[in-house]
């Protein structure tokens, strides 16, 4: 259940990641982190572009929405940061979401609205409803073991 009452998919599984490209909405965003990128690039041989987060500032977000490539879907790969920068991203160009989660410490997949920052204090903004979740268990497993069971 999302915090809406409203159902979505969460899928668990390996290759999850490497499926992706197969069937997201082309051509695709990646939002992600730099050292993330690194790691699964190669999982995305043709994204129609990929954004590295920076900042969480809703200002500058607002600004970076305006230069981004056109895309038909949104990717978000990695943890809170990326994932609501993601949210942020669908809601703003209203575009289907798809969730890739690396670690379990925090519910910003599961959770639609982007924790993001106004002034420095965090403010809740936009509304996206991501078409799955999917979370890849050995990607999961590989997080630091504090990252699966804080937060």
């Amino acid at each position: 259940m999302t915090d809406s009452g409203h159902q979505f998919t969460t899928i668990f599984g390996r290759n999850l990641i490497g499926e992706l490209p197969n069937f997201v909405h082309l051509p695709y965003l990646v939002v992600t982190m730099e050292d993330l990128w690194q790691k699964f690039e190669k999982f995305f041989p043709h994204p129609g572009g990929v954004y590295l987060v920076h900042t969480l500032d809703v200002d500058e977000l607002y600004r970076e929405a305006e230069k981004l490539p056109r895309c038909n879907a949104v990717i978000g790969l990695g943890g809170g940061q990326a994932i609501d920068v993601a949210k942020f991203f669908a809601w703003t160009k209203r575009l289907p979401l798809f969730q890739v989660p690396t670690s379990m410490t925090v519910n910003a997949p599961f959770g639609h609205r982007a924790g993001l920052r106004t002034q420095g204090k965090v403010k809740y903004t936009g509304w996206a409803v991501p078409e799955a979740v999917n979370v890849e268990l050995d990607v999961i497993q590989r997080a630091p073991p504090l990252l699966n069971c804080s937060g």
